[in-house]
């Protein structure tokens, strides 16, 4: 009987495991989403660091401007891997790079990269909201 009791155990702990990892139906996979956000904050970290090294009177107010931005791209983040998509956050994602565009001191590589993050954030924003 402890034999059957033993397998009987073993078998719904796998089954358990296995059905820890399917999807959930009502939670979107936002993987793409969640990649383009990665490189989003690579190339504004890669920015902020650019600024910083520059110096000048305007230094924290740089540092201010970027550190917002990565906390937006990381609460955007934070609820795509809950499964939701959060206009609002991406919204204000978009602000923060447009942002630094318009008012960051800013190299012309990373000035290519934080552009064509826009451009792709926006594509998410018209394709996923």
């Amino acid at each position: 009987m402890s034999r059957y009791l033993n397998q009987f155990i073993v078998l719904s702990l796998l089954v358990a495991a296995f059905v820890d990892f399917l999807p959930a139906k009502d939670k979107k996979d936002y993987s793409s989403a969640r990649t383009l956000i990665s490189r989003v904050q690579d190339d504004v970290k890669r920015a902020s660091d650019y600024a910083v090294s520059q110096g000048g009177k305007n230094k924290d107010k740089e540092k201010k401007r970027y550190f917002e931005v990565q906390k937006q791209l990381s609460t955007l983040d934070r609820h795509l891997t809950q499964g939701k998509f959060d206009k609002g956050a991406l919204d204000k994602a978009i602000g923060g790079v447009k942002s630094i565009l318009d008012k960051g001191v800013i190299s012309t590589q990373d000035r290519d990269a934080l552009s064509q993050d826009l451009n792709d954030l926006h594509n998410l924003r018209a394709t996923a909201g």
